[in-house]
């Protein structure tokens, strides 16, 4: 039995000694196994490092245990660095952009909390130690424990701001080359195509996969040019000059083409680029804008500047053979009328037909031209004084006839003046004035007619141009200065109100009455601000005489068509008047003439019925001097009719006159309308004027325009009773 225990115990000791030197040798063998593999994965890893170092690569390694960072030295290089000096999150939020780091963190994070073993990746900026920004793409794997916790995270950091900014070049010359206007090709050292841009597609109607890989050859129909574009490219790599382009339908397009061989570095043509021009639109532009400087666009006849060449040829042929030659402007008479009236457009169409007129009845030879507006300019070679006038008035009677336009019958008037070379002048500039100033003398005539020039002419032009200057400077001066006439209650014989009346203290005539140039105001819009400034010194000297303490009454103020053609400047100027001086709308009285408010007004009358809807009032003045009827006087918002001086005047000798300044009293009283006489000059004007009801009398038996100064000793007058005995007591008439 011992023996056997023996026996036993020595197996059990062998077994186990073999187990172990098994265990031994089992367990060097792991040993040297995870050494060859250690050393394999260090191999590896300085191969990736080494490969990543080659690739410009930055690697780094991420501990999550220990949050502690290692980056490659190739890494701290890229980024400017110190090595070291990087080694924990916050180091690395401190050089990541502050936009960019939020969303690099949180992706990492959620990458692990989701287990992914993929590999991550980021574009983000960074700011590296010398202060430029690199822009680099990041990539990164996370590494988890059995238990599936993160252990540590390997990536690495590839600069690519030089890629970003070269792609972003060329998706910019990529644009630029499909934006552009020209036609582009691009074909390689065989003159195949590889690319086009939409110009090119435009011009020749094909689609881009149809001109891939195509002979350039193809698209181009053989001719002289194309041989000599081949030789040029043999011999200087360039070439220009108009080529025949293959349409997609098969017709032929003839470009302005230029090509250019481009060479790679080693001297080889690496491809061709072709530019094609379609210069017809231009070639038209071109063609347009000649045409443009040289013709008028809406009557297609020569302008001022074709019609200066010609005058020039023109004159110069008069003068080698001693020939005449006229010179004639025409100009339509009613064309405002028709523009405010029709439209602009209608006014286009009577200037069109007005130029074919012209041109119809002008002879061959002769030079017609649109001068501007609804002039015309013709001149007529080897033409006397004579032939010219006998000319020009068969033209007037040709422009003359009705226009029909749009189912509208015009009719059309018009004046023309014209001067003769050499009798009235040896230039051009001389020539035209002249005509000119012939045509500004017949439309000052009435119109409708057509004058030589007299040398007197130049004289009236000449004073008209001083009037104007002597105009602007008295408006610059404060040369002007009101009168104020009274206005008496017809029965109470009391003051009721004052018209101011303009007048020019002009330095060396002394004062001037406004007869003598106001129309000269209005036909230069001078009287717009002349106007402007009767309005606010008559509502000063209004508020003034309020305030000494003088009986109420109201101003009239005259108001011109022309300032009530600019109806928005004129309310605004009186409205600020009215508010700086404190004048309330019964205070004043806006007088219009009777011409102006039927015949030059017409657009303004939606002015008139809103200054009167705001309470200021209107008087007609100079009424009955047959402009208007009891139509248009029944349709007009006024409070007052003015009847004319000149029925006033023969009131006591004349049945006629007296007639109608009756029937005048008569239509205002039953129109509700207040009623002025003027001129009332006699006692016995006065009396009769009372008996036919007039309500308010204004004349030379009550007093002559007077000054500021005189008009509180006038009114003391009439209040005793004084005032209106004797007519021209207070000294001469100012005309």
């Amino acid at each position: 039995m011992p023996g056997g225990w023996l026996r036993l115990n020595v197996v059990l000791l062998v077994v186990a000694i073999v187990a172990a030197l098994i265990s031994i040798a089992l367990a060097a063998w792991a040993l040297r196994k995870q050494r060859r593999i250690l050393k394999e994965l260090t191999a590896s890893r300085e191969r990736y490092m080494l490969l990543a170092e080659c690739a410009n690569d930055g690697i780094w390694e991420f501990d999550v245990a220990a949050r502690r960072f290692d980056f490659s030295r190739r890494l701290y290089k890229l980024l400017g660095y110190a090595e070291g000096t990087l080694t924990t999150p916050e180091d690395l939020e401190r050089i990541v952009s502050p936009e960019d780091y939020p969303g690099s963190r949180d992706a990492i994070y959620a990458h692990m909390q989701a287990h992914r073993t993929e590999e991550l990746q980021r574009v983000m900026r960074m700011r590296t130690g010398d202060g430029r920004v690199l822009t680099v793409l990041a990539r990164s794997v996370v590494q988890y424990a059995e238990d599936g916790t993160p252990v540590r995270v390997l990536g690495s950091y590839t600069d690519i701001t030089k890629r970003l900014r070269d792609e972003r070049q060329l998706q910019i010359a990529a644009s630029v080359f499909d934006a552009g206007s020209d036609g582009i090709l691009i074909s390689d050292a065989l003159q195949r195509i590889v690319s086009v841009n939409s110009a090119f597609l435009r011009v020749t109607g094909y689609q881009r996969d149809e001109l891939t890989g195509r002979p350039v050859r193809d698209m181009q129909i053989p001719s002289p040019a194309t041989r000599a574009c081949d030789l040029a490219l043999c011999e200087s790599d360039k070439w220009s000059g108009e080529i025949a382009w293959r349409r997609r339908n098969g017709e032929g397009k003839a470009l302005d083409s230029s090509v250019v061989a481009v060479r790679d570095s080693s001297g080889e043509v690496a491809f061709h680029i072709h530019v094609c021009i379609d210069t017809a639109e231009l070639r038209y532009a071109q063609a347009r804008i000649r045409h443009l400087a040289y013709f008028d666009p809406l009557t297609g006849l020569p302008n001022r500047t074709h019609m200066r060449g010609q005058f020039a040829q023109a004159l110069a042929v008069a003068r080698h053979g001693a020939r005449p030659l006229a010179v004639v402007f025409f100009d339509l008479d009613n064309f405002k009328e028709i523009n405010d009236t029709a439209g602009h457009s209608v006014g286009d169409d009577v200037i069109c037909m007005v130029a074919q007129r012209l041109s119809e009845g002008v002879r061959e030879g002769d030079v017609l031209c649109r001068f501007g507006g609804d002039e015309f300019l013709l001149l007529l070679p080897d033409t006397d004084a004579a032939a010219a006038e006998v000319l020009t008035r068969r033209l007037i009677e040709r422009i003359c006839q009705p226009v029909d336009v749009e189912g509208r019958l015009l009719d059309i008037a018009a004046s023309a003046g014209f001067s003769t070379f050499p009798d009235d002048a040896t230039d051009a500039e001389n020539l035209v004035r002249e005509a000119d100033t012939a045509l500004f003398r017949a439309k000052a005539e009435g119109g409708n007619m057509v004058l030589r020039f007299l040398p007197w002419m130049g004289e009236a032009v000449t004073w008209r141009h001083d009037m104007q200057a002597a105009l602007r400077a008295a408006i610059v001066r404060q040369q002007f200065v009101l009168r104020y006439q009274p206005i008496v209650d017809a029965r109470a014989n009391r003051i009721r109100g004052f018209e101011a009346l303009l007048y020019w203290n002009r330095p060396g005539m002394g004062v001037v009455g406004p007869s003598s140039f106001i129309g000269l105001a209005e036909e230069s819009r001078l009287i717009e601000s002349i106007g402007a400034w009767v309005v606010d010194e008559a509502c000063r000297q209004l508020a003034a005489w309020k305030h000494a303490g003088l009986p109420a009454f109201y101003i009239g103020i005259n108001v011109s068509g022309m300032q009530l053609r600019v109806g928005g400047a004129f309310q605004a100027v009186l409205a600020e008047a009215m508010r700086k001086h404190g004048i309330g709308n019964e205070e004043l009285m806006l007088e219009i003439t009777e011409r102006h408010l039927v015949q030059d007004v017409k657009g303004g009358l939606p002015l008139l019925e809103t200054l009167t809807a705001s309470g200021l009032r209107v008087s007609i003045d100079d009424f009955g001097t047959g402009y208007s009827n009891l139509e248009s006087l029944k349709n007009l918002t006024v409070n007052q009719i003015k009847i004319d001086r000149a029925f006033v005047r023969n009131l006591m000798t004349e049945s006629g006159d007296r007639a109608i300044v009756r029937s005048i009293i008569a239509l205002g009283r039953s129109l509700g309308l207040q009623v002025v006489a003027e001129g009332v000059e006699t006692g016995e004007q006065m009396q009769m004027l009372r008996e036919f009801g007039c309500d308010l009398l204004q004349g030379f038996l009550y007093a002559r325009p007077l000054e500021i100064d005189a008009v509180p000793g006038f009114l003391i007058e009439l209040a005793a009773g004084k005032a209106g005995r004797k007519a021209g007591e207070r000294g001469p008439v100012v005309m």
